[in-house]
């Protein structure tokens, strides 16, 4: 789908269980989501720079989704106002596997929306040291691992194809 399709989608009055994906550059997501209410989370926050993480990616995955579940329940929105949450280095989620289901939990009701962004292939030195050697950005893998976990596969938008 494309941008044009997002900007329709995010000035909709209501959503309904809306987790989708964004292929393209963060500035041309910023300009079409623009005067509506946008919150950020980075999949790198998760974790503090020298962290030590689980060396099994089962127990990593694990680790992910329990930080990934408290931090979108801190993020969730209180009372009647919308929000649509843009979650950037979303490779991650792929790389371990991780499931959407806390997005659909947290962020997939009427007054809320989750964007998945995938922007490309980041500098190595933005990886946390930990992430950096076991993540590789594979832009047709990523996309479809994370397609494949939408509740609604066509749900990817596109700033070019």
């Amino acid at each position: 789908m494309t941008p044009a399709d997002l900007r329709e989608l995010s000035g909709r009055p209501a959503w309904s269980k809306h987790v989708v994906l964004w292929v393209g550059r963060r500035p041309k997501l910023e300009t079409l989501l623009d005067g509506k209410p946008v919150q950020w989370l980075d999949m790198l926050d998760l974790f503090d720079e020298d962290e030590t993480l689980p060396v099994d990616d089962d127990e990593r995955r694990d680790e992910i989704e329990r930080r990934l579940a408290e931090r979108l329940m801190a993020l969730r929105p209180t009372g009647g106002g919308r929000s649509i949450l843009c979650v950037s280095n979303a490779a991650v989620l792929a790389r371990w596997k991780v499931s959407l289901q806390p997005f659909f939990e947290f962020f997939g009701g009427s007054r809320t929306m989750a964007i998945l962004t995938l922007d490309g292939a980041m500098s190595a030195g933005r990886w946390q040291p930990q992430l950096e050697s076991q993540l590789e950005y594979q832009p047709d893998g990523t996309r479809r691992y994370l397609t494949s976990c939408l509740a609604d596969p066509t749900q990817v938008y596109a700033e070019q194809e």
